[in-house]
């Protein structure tokens, strides 16, 4: 069972185990849970933070909420320098003058587009170099690594060793960025969430739980909307 950023339930079982009567009582007896979870869902959406393609809001990138600076520029471009992600656009005079206007709408598309290719690449660099680093220390091989857009999940790897990353997940912390490649760098090992599987993740990152909390606690904040 899970509840998700909606306030809705999501409940996974077996298509013919349990009974739709069994099923209700489950849910009957998680209330107190669902209730629980549904107000932290709230108190992390209070906590989001607002993003606009202007001068001294913020975009996150490794852990840290870094400064818009906005500039003139002839293309879109992004650079991330002094501590500040700069970016320079042809749209920066209409945005600074009315940023809700109508016709800007498609703007901060094309920006919000180019501003994730960034990400990307930068998700690219950064993570291949950490399972590169990770892998002879884990013990095992990798086939390839990529980065893809996904929303509910921060890494995947399958039996033939290809391991792909969100991109969102460069906006988060080092250590949390290393939690989740030695999380999938175990399911070399072990391809499911076994007590063995947990027993590998914690022998080389004893302080897992902390990061993947940080995750959790900070995932509505690793984002550009």
């Amino acid at each position: 069972m899970s509840v998700n950023k909606d306030g809705s339930v999501t409940i996974k079982a077996p298509r013919l185990y349990p009974t739709d009567g069994e099923l209700k009582s489950f849910v009957e007896q998680k209330l107190d849970w669902i209730l629980k979870q549904r107000d932290i869902q709230q108190d992390r959406e209070d906590m989001k933070l607002v993003r606009r393609f202007e001068t001294d809001y913020s975009f996150p990138y490794l852990g840290e909420e870094r400064l818009v600076e906005m500039q003139s520029g002839k293309k879109n471009s992004i650079a991330f320098e002094d501590g500040k992600i700069i970016i320079k656009t042809p749209y920066f005079e209409s945005l600074e003058e009315d940023y809700e206007a109508p016709e800007n709408a498609e703007k901060i598309e094309k920006l919000r587009n180019d501003l994730k290719k960034w990400y990307k690449k930068q998700a690219f660099a950064y993570v291949s170099k950490r399972v590169e680093y990770y892998q002879s220390i884990v013990g095992v091989t990798v086939n390839s690594v990529s980065i893809k857009s996904r929303k509910s999940q921060w890494g995947s790897c399958d039996s033939n060793g290809d391991i792909t990353f969100s991109w969102r997940l460069v906006m988060a912390c080092p250590e949390a960025i290393d939690y989740v490649v030695i999380h999938e760098l175990c399911h070399r090992k072990h391809m499911d969430h076994s007590r063995e599987f947990w027993n590998q993740v914690q022998k080389y990152m004893p302080d897992f739980k902390k990061q993947k909390q940080w995750l959790e606690e900070n995932s509505m904040n690793l984002t550009i909307e």
